[in-house]
């Protein structure tokens, strides 16, 4: 036998059946019919006279009336899996694929536990005013006041206040940590709720608060210290006559700033939702469209 036919047994022999099986469901948990399933595969091609063989493969697939779909009749050692359809938004969280030989833990299909897929169904957009703005704050705590619409600063209707303290006075050795904490408060009968969810497309009616705290202490033990913390929050503002969806991110050191990505809907809807198109990066830019399309207003 020669060395090349060697080769190619012995990679014959490492791969393997690449069975899986999937369910793509949406936001509701009810199975998504007609999804496509588009597979990637890498393999040994034991046709081509390379020396490593490596080869890739794809092939696609319909998600049966329940969502579920089966993968089975390809040989290889690693399968990436990608969910789509269109009107729905495929979740980032979803499992990417999986590697089945030359790994510490290969993967092992269970048919009566198939991976789930999360595809959330597009609602209706609206038109939002949309930012991302930097703030430089004061290190003792001096409140800087900010209307979300416009950016303005310590102006005369303010929707939030923002704080910071920052403790360096007893770093922690070379590592150069210190104690910071931050604060961010809902004015005008408004208020914020904390949030993780990924499609955060409707803001809640309930379970606000006035304020938040976040930062870092080098005497807490529990948590690692970090020089900079980021948090979403829903909100309601101006006495619930809007809506919004906000990202801050505190940076202490340095410049001591702060930047925040905010997404707001001045119709008193709750309903955050918007295609891309319907963004507007100023209050007199979104009024000029709703004069224009009044029936978008919701």
């Amino acid at each position: 036998m020669g060395r090349l036919e060697a080769i190619r047994k012995e990679l014959e022999h490492d791969q393997v059946p690449l069975s899986f099986y999937g369910r793509a469901v949406d936001q509701d948990g009810a199975g998504v019919d007609g999804a496509t399933v588009t597979l990637t595969y890498t393999h040994f091609d034991l046709t081509v006279p390379q020396y490593h063989f490596l080869g890739e493969g794809s092939r696609s697939m319909k998600t049966d009336q329940q969502g579920f779909f089966t993968v089975s009749g390809i040989k290889g050692y690693g399968l990436a899996i990608k969910v789509s359809k269109e009107g729905y938004l495929a979740s980032k969280r979803n499992f990417p694929g999986a590697n089945y030989v030359h790994v510490a833990k290969p993967f092992s299909p269970d048919l009566s536990k198939p991976v789930v897929y999360l595809l959330r169904k597009k609602g209706v957009p609206v038109p939002l005013v949309s930012s991302v703005r930097n703030y430089v704050l004061r290190r003792d705590g001096a409140p800087l006041s900010v209307d979300l619409m416009t950016g303005e600063t310590n102006g005369t209707n303010p929707d939030i206040t923002i704080q910071l303290w920052v403790d360096d006075t007893r770093r922690h050795g070379n590592s150069g940590r210190f104690d910071w904490r931050a604060k961010v408060e809902v004015l005008n009968g408004g208020g914020l709720e904390t949030t993780d969810e990924e499609f955060g497309y409707t803001a809640p009616g309930d379970g606000y608060v006035d304020s938040a705290e976040l930062g870092y202490s080098i005497s807490d033990t529990n948590k690692p210290w970090s020089d900079a913390a980021s948090q979403t929050y829903y909100l309601k503002l101006r006495g619930g006559s809007m809506y919004g969806r906000m990202e801050l991110q505190m940076v202490p050191g340095g410049d001591h700033f702060c930047l925040i990505r905010s997404s707001l809907n001045p119709s008193g809807s709750r309903n955050l939702e918007s295609d891309g198109t319907l963004r507007f990066r100023d209050v007199e830019e979104y009024n000029r469209y709703i004069a224009a399309h009044p029936q978008a207003a919701k």
